[in-house]
């Protein structure tokens, strides 16, 4: 349903339907099973940079509050810039709905869409106190400050949604959360090779090192998937342009994508 009612931008400006991207498709994997069920979701989404998580969990948030009456579904950011930007997204979302399945809006404003008739909204905020939040969403989870996501899970109850994910920025809670397994929390690691757009035309001759040859082959073993040479040229110029940045933003693996963040 989400990939057929909801429009989205594109990171071309373009106005596109919602269909899911390879990282939005490993989630549904991993969740589907207890989302059929309509059982609680505690998921953590490690990721490279642009990897249109965020989009998945707001769209999932969006409908949720929708089609299911007396629901109060938030997103939690880490400052107000990102708190805007995912807010048009869910404005956005909701407007291109068609015209017969498209809630009215009983509020409007910089952090709340409430539906007319179901009693349900969608928030947006840096820190929630008060009422009861059914499926929360932490945007950037290692920037939002420990205790403001500790307040926030406080007013979810066990039946509801907890939904993280973010870039790697240092062995801090966000790290602390990864390694502790048997949270009831499933975990994926989102790549930056398994993002197709990431590709840029080769430098000829192109030589692949021992280095890009290595993840060649963890590409295939882990993921299975085949590296193609322009993916390598966009890794040499990520390395040039964003320098000690680049095994955060463009995260290959778990380990070194924390230590280079540390």
């Amino acid at each position: 349903r989400v990939q057929h009612l909801y429009l989205i931008r594109d990171k071309n400006k373009n106005r596109v339907r919602a269909k899911f991207k390879p990282s939005q498709l490993r989630i549904v994997e991993a969740i589907k099973d207890r989302l059929y069920a309509g059982q609680p979701i505690r998921h953590y989404d490690l990721k490279c940079r642009q990897a249109m998580v965020t989009t998945f969990w707001m769209l999932l948030g969006l409908d949720d509050a929708i089609f299911n009456p007396n629901t109060t579904n938030a997103i939690l950011a880490h400052k107000r810039e990102t708190l805007n930007s995912i807010w048009d997204a869910v404005r956005f979302a909701h407007a291109s709905m068609p015209d017969g399945l498209r809630p009215d809006l009983v509020k409007d404003s910089s952090t709340t869409l409430a539906f007319k008739g179901i009693m349900s909204k969608m928030i947006v905020t840096l820190k929630f106190q008060g009422g009861t939040i059914h499926r929360l969403h932490v945007s950037e989870y290692p920037l939002v400050a420990e205790n403001d996501v500790s307040q926030t899970i406080a007013a979810c109850p066990p039946t509801a949604s907890i939904t993280l994910e973010g870039v790697p920025e240092g062995m801090n809670h966000a790290y602390d959360k990864w390694m502790d397994k048997g949270d009831g929390f499933t975990r994926l690691f989102h790549p930056w090779f398994l993002q197709d757009e990431y590709m840029e035309d080769t430098v000829e001759p192109f030589t692949r090192t021992e280095d890009e040859v290595r993840l060649c082959d963890m590409a295939m073993a882990k993921y299975g998937k085949e590296l193609d040479n322009r993916q390598f040229q966009f890794r040499r110029n990520s390395a040039k342009n964003l320098k000690n940045l680049a095994k955060q933003e463009m995260a290959e693996d778990t380990a070194s994508c924390f230590i280079a963040s540390g």
